[in-house]
């Protein structure tokens, strides 16, 4: 071994692997869950996808979605990007 790449089991401070997830830590899954869609007042969420406290802002994400799927979120991202679409253009008319 010439030199260590990542931490090891053995870490010489606490410090090293932070600084390691840090500076190579990535996201490759699209955030779920991270949108409340009740509409309580602490809640992200209001009808029609319309962001609480901003009239003319929608969310169509993955934040959406309660728990994250088990498979691709491709299509199911794609589907609540229609659902929107189609709201938008419904309210426009």
């Amino acid at each position: 071994m010439v030199e260590e790449v990542l931490p090891s089991s053995h870490p010489s401070t606490v410090t090293k692997p932070l600084a390691v997830v840090r500076a190579r830590g990535i996201a490759n899954y699209h955030s779920a869950g991270s949108c409340r869609l009740d509409l309580e007042v602490v809640s992200t969420m209001v009808a029609l996808l319309r962001a609480y406290g901003i009239a003319s802002l929608r969310i169509a994400n993955a934040s959406l979605m309660p728990p994250i799927i088990s498979g691709n979120t491709n299509e199911p991202i794609n589907t609540i990007g229609k659902k929107a679409a189609a709201i938008v253009v419904e309210e426009a008319a």
